[in-house]
């Protein structure tokens, strides 16, 4: 069983620049969308961006498990 900790940053499956391209493709699509001035573009917004946070919880979960994995 490999620790979060021990995993490389270019190994991992979701690293900081993987997280952060992510995160700004998902916002600037949300944007394009809201842009569109339409009920349904802001219906597509709304779910993006819930989309957008839930990955930033997630990105905040992983953080948590490594830290706590390097103070064992």
């Amino acid at each position: 069983m490999t620790k979060f900790s021990e995993i490389l940053p270019e190994n991992f499956p979701l690293n900081h620049r993987n997280y952060n391209e992510l995160m700004d493709r998902i916002r600037n699509a949300a944007r394009g969308f809201a842009d569109l001035g339409t009920a349904e573009g802001r219906m597509v917004d709304k779910d993006l961006m819930e989309v957008w946070a839930r990955l930033g919880r997630t990105w905040s979960l992983i953080q948590e498990i490594q830290d706590r994995e390097c103070r064992l």
